[in-house]
């Protein structure tokens, strides 16, 4: 009796043990096979997310570059229009004061009332004003240069050796109207350099030439600022948005408008903007940094992409915070440890059974 009693309380010990190990390896296995992959998971999703936030944010950044570019190419069309619009006003008001006062006054007395109308008016931010040339060279009105008028400057040259009005003579002779391109004098600005556009109209009433002139630097700089109160407003994701600056650090946008930020630096030393400027010179790419304290006190790991626009001297790009990923992945490691936690209370369930 005492023998079979042995055996059998032997054999269910050892039973016993054997469930132990086997549940408990079964468990360690199984808990060991959930860390492995959320490990996996956590690399692929590493992975996945830093490339979807790259294709976002070169998408954003080409989409700004193709806006950009179209701006860039009505520059010259919206100058035109602008000029053209401007010289048939003018033309207008001396037709209208000429058929008003032709009953009344002689040609010299007409003549003064048609300058002294023209010669105040501004347009385009007080950059714009009215010239009238005789066919023969004389100039009669030069609002910018008051001093030129009653002089012939039919051998005037331009900075690039042009015939500026003996061009605008020819042009009204064969055609009545036209533009012309030429460099001039800008109203305010020391030299005579100024890329410039004007629309000339041929008065037949006193053989003149009346005629208006846009500068394209001054058009370019109106489509600057139209495209970065454009910028200012673009927002995508979470909390991404556009930047943009000039090759020599000058924040054009916020969050540091206005700021010089070339000799910024994150706190692992990467000099950001000289980055991103070399990068987007580079023909653009991606740039990893810490985003210093600026208008918060928050910093954040931050991936960025960026591109020239050559013309203008600038960098334009996207970024955004790549620090998110860790949530996710802190939400998913919480997950884990739940069903880990779970495991072990059924290994301990079937154990204690």
């Amino acid at each position: 009796m005492n023998i079979k009693y042995g055996i059998t309380k032997t054999f269910l010990y050892s039973m016993v043990i054997l469930a132990f190990i086997f549940v408990g390896l079964a468990g360690y296995s199984r808990i060991v096979n959930e860390y492995e992959q959320f490990k996996r998971e956590e690399v692929t999703l590493r992975e996945e997310y830093v490339k979807t936030q790259e294709n976002l944010i070169k998408n954003e950044t080409e989409k700004v570059i193709d806006y950009i570019e179209y701006k860039k190419s009505q520059a010259e069309t919206r100058l035109k229009e602008i000029i053209r619009n401007r010289t048939n006003e003018a033309y207008d008001i001396a037709i209208n004061l000429y058929n008003q006062h032709r009953a009344t006054l002689n040609p010299d007395e007409l003549k003064k009332i048609i300058k002294d109308v023209l010669r105040p008016i501004r347009y385009n931010n007080q950059r714009g004003y009215y010239f009238i040339t005789r066919l023969d060279g004389v100039e009669i009105l030069f609002a910018d240069r008051p001093e030129m008028e009653g002089r012939n400057l039919i051998d005037l040259q331009d900075t690039q050796g042009k015939f500026v009005i003996r061009d605008m003579i020819e042009i009204i002779k064969e055609s009545g109207e036209g533009f012309y391109r030429y460099a001039w004098t800008k109203p305010n600005k020391a030299g005579k350099d100024f890329p410039k556009i004007a629309f000339i109209k041929h008065f037949e009433h006193f053989d003149w030439l009346i005629g208006t002139g846009e500068y394209l630097d001054d058009v370019v700089n109106d489509i600057q600022q139209e495209v970065l109160a454009r910028i200012e407003n673009i927002t995508f994701g979470d909390d991404g948005y556009i930047f943009a600056g000039q090759w020599d650090g000058l924040s054009l946008v916020d969050p540091a408008k206005g700021k010089n930020m070339i000799d910024i630096t994150d706190v692992n030393g990467v000099e950001i903007v000289r980055e991103l400027i070399k990068t987007a010179k580079s023909g653009g790419g991606y740039v990893r940094y810490v985003m210093p304290k600026l208008n918060s006190n928050v910093t954040f790991n931050k991936l960025s992409y960026t591109r020239m626009i050559p013309e203008w001297g600038w960098y334009v790009g996207a970024g955004v915070n790549v620090e998110k990923i860790e949530t996710i992945i802190n939400q998913k490691r919480t997950a884990l440890q739940k069903r880990v936690n779970s495991h072990l209370l059924k290994i301990i369930a079937i154990l204690a059974t």
